[in-house]
């Protein structure tokens, strides 16, 4: 029997946006930067999320639907002052740090020192608004009073996650991506037991302690790789003269941190509209697992978006437009077509899916089929959203997110109260729609062909 060539069938069936990459791969640094951090953003990302859903499905078991609820809305309040803790330097750091890391080697370490400052003290000023609110938020908003410790113990996941988002940024632009992974499956290996033994022994703190455990342990073990990544990169990580360069953060963050703004109080209030109907915490127990499996569907587009990016960033620069367009389209159908293949198993598999999570859980069936086919239109235009990233319209990214936030929060004042989980879906996907049509027609005007 003749052996295949899979070479030749995958170069007959590979797009010419893709194969102009893969034809340069050995000549071409660029080409092979982007299958080499390709492969590990799908190994680092798989792997512990494939360990989150299992850990979640201990901790549905073991909670209960109000309880899983309960936790929800505790990591995302936590997320909310986390948000702003972060003030866009993740991706701040990917960009500049790589930028200047090979022409400006002291400069990028001046970059990451005042990042490693910055983190610091918004870390401080978030925790210390976090924690004299936490019992009105508890009382107010979420109509919980009992989660206002939970909150509290849970401002150490802010102190920790702005320090992760700096040096997983530092990481990133220093392209040690193999690092990352194995950084990220540690953290998911250690999670996993520190998560569902806090809920066995300990009931709900014990989730939210494993959380802040496995982030000290995450951020210790960074600091060691990045300062081992930065010296083999010839980068010196110095903080004397570093405030020089502060003008970075009005350039690039403070679009960022906006376009944060919007989104994630705005999710947050809705979300704080579901638990406060009748037994709103129970809704948001099944919401919460809805939103698991759709960060399922989010795995292949998210790892397509990190080697899209730099293309179509590499396109524009170039002023090569057809070639733009055509990875544009192409990236869009090969990210719907695999999102929704995902989306249709999950929907065909929800009752039993559901079931996993205990007996309580299976009247969210229905919830888990549309939050799957609303996925695929989160991913479209996430990809959009990096495609206007890569042109590098960031204020136009903060008007669409006002569009997003005014919406979903509208759309669930009338439908949340009505249809409870099934009707914060129904928001979201609205809300989305409404952005990625902006988005599309922004791509249409600015990079399209106005003939048409």
């Amino acid at each position: 029997m003749k052996k295949l060539d899979f070479g030749k069938i995958a170069d007959k069936l590979m797009p010419a946006p893709l194969r102009y990459y893969w034809d340069n791969r050995s000549t071409s640094p660029v080409g092979y930067r982007i299958a080499h951090g390709a492969f590990w953003s799908m190994i680092g990302t798989g792997i512990p999320q494939a360990l989150t859903m299992i850990s979640s499905i201990f901790v549905a078991r073991l909670l209960g639907k109000e309880l899983l609820g309960e936790y929800g809305m505790v990591i995302s309040t936590v997320g909310l002052f986390n948000m702003f803790a972060f003030f866009g330097i993740g991706m701040t750091s990917i960009k500049h740090v790589a930028e200047f890391r090979k022409n400006d080697p002291a400069k990028a370490g001046r970059i990451i020192a005042l990042f490693y400052l910055l983190a610091a003290g918004s870390a401080v000023l978030m925790i210390g608004a976090l924690i004299p609110a936490a019992p009105w938020l508890a009382e107010r908003t979420l109509a919980a009073p009992h989660l206002a410790n939970l909150m509290r113990i849970g401002a150490g996941i802010i102190f920790f996650g702005a320090f992760s988002s700096v040096q997983m940024g530092t990481l990133a632009g220093l392209e040690a991506f193999r690092t990352i992974a194995w950084i990220t499956i540690l953290n998911g290996v250690l999670l996993f037991p520190l998560l569902v033994g806090g809920v066995y022994f300990f009931g709900l703190p014990g989730a939210v302690v494993g959380y802040v455990i496995s982030g000290a342990v995450g951020c210790i073990i960074s600091n060691i790789e990045i300062h081992k990544a930065a010296r083999e990169a010839g980068v010196p990580i110095r903080f004397t003269g570093c405030t020089k360069e502060l003008y970075i953060l009005l350039e690039f963050s403070l679009p960022a941190v906006l376009g944060g703004v919007m989104f994630t109080p705005a999710n947050w209030a809705c979300m704080a509209m579901l638990v406060n109907i009748p037994k709103g915490y129970a809704e948001m127990g099944i919401f919460g697992v809805a939103g698991s499996w759709q960060k399922v569907i989010f795995f292949i587009p998210q790892c397509l978006n990190a080697i899209a990016l730099p293309m179509l960033s590499d396109f524009h620069g170039t002023k090569q437009r057809i070639q733009y367009l055509k990875t544009f389209w192409y990236s869009i159908i090969l990210i719907g077509i695999s999102a929704l293949g995902v989306a249709i198993a999950i929907a065909v598999a929800s009752p039993f899916i559901m079931k996993i999570y205990g007996a309580g859980f299976l009247s969210g069936k229905y919830v888990l089929m549309f939050m799957s086919f609303s996925a695929v239109i989160i991913v479209i235009d996430n990809f959009v959203g990096v495609a206007i990233l890569s042109i590098g319209k960031m204020w136009f990214l903060v008007a669409t997110a006002a569009v997003w936030a005014i919406t979903s929060i509208t759309a669930s004042y009338f439908l949340v109260p009505l249809y409870g989980a099934i009707g914060l879906s129904l928001a979201m996907a609205a809300a989305y729609v409404l952005h990625v049509l902006c988005d599309m027609l922004y791509i249409a005007r600015f990079y399209g062909d106005r003939s048409r």
